[in-house]
């Protein structure tokens, strides 16, 4: 998964863009090596370098293992404000090499309605971003 984050996939993205040089988004469908239907890397230079987080749609694991870390403490659920049945999980990284970093974990629709289980590994300045799987995938 982090190959994914620092651009070193050896496929190539679906989706590449950049938004004004600020955000960089990065998409992957069915990828080589990660067990989940999609890997999603948002990049926000223009803010910091570590402005990051990667998402993986339909991830087929716990949380824990993606991100290689045993201890994981809940810290709150997040609630959509456009769509209040979806929620997500939000945890702190106790251990492992994204130590003090978060994930959340849960259930999101897309513009069709399709439920996806997300992951979502975030930097502590992406939190404070207040970034939302469900903002992610454009609904």
């Amino acid at each position: 998964m982090w190959s994914f984050v620092l651009g070193q996939a050896t496929t190539a993205p679906v989706v590449d863009s950049r938004i004004m040089g600020d955000i960089v988004m990065r998409m992957w469908v069915n990828p080589p090596s990660v067990p989940a239907d999609g890997v999603f890397v948002l990049y926000m230079p223009g803010l910091s370098q570590a402005h990051w987080a990667v998402m993986l749609v339909g991830p087929r694991g716990r949380a824990g293992e993606f991100v290689g870390a045993s201890r994981l403490t809940f810290v709150k659920t997040m609630v959509s404000p456009k769509k209040p049945s979806e929620k997500m999980n939000l945890y702190r990284l106790g251990d492992g090499m994204f130590k003090g970093l978060y994930v959340s974990e849960g259930t999101v629709a897309d513009k069709a309605g399709k439920s996806h289980r997300m992951l979502m590994l975030l930097t502590p300045q992406m939190f404070q971003e207040g970034l939302s799987p469900g903002d992610v995938l454009g609904r």
